[in-house]
């Protein structure tokens, strides 16, 4: 069965993320790269929401975008955890 993919609008939704900033971080800091319809709408996977969702809550933690963009996804999760640790919140869900 081929991988679940979503439009922008539904990622957006689901990370807490303006579609502008999902575009942004994907063209200026390559922090994804979603597959392209025919016509060239963007399709992310699971994985790569997961990513933009850690991206957002480590970038609230006070890390610059430009710094964790490039940063394996085992390695945004940790950042999060500990950010969820120092404010005393539950961690994210991951799975």
């Amino acid at each position: 069965m081929a991988e679940a993919h979503y439009p922008i609008q539904v990622v957006a939704r689901m990370t807490g993320l303006s579609a502008h900033a999902v575009r942004i971080w994907e063209q200026r800091y390559r922090a994804v790269e979603p597959q392209r319809t025919p016509t060239q709408r963007r399709l992310y996977s699971p994985g790569q929401v997961e990513r933009l969702g850690l991206l957002r809550e480590v970038t609230q933690g006070g890390h610059s975008i430009r710094l964790v963009a490039q940063l394996p996804t085992e390695h945004l999760r940790r950042l999060a955890a500990e950010a969820a640790r120092r404010s005393g919140s539950a961690p994210p869900d991951t799975t």
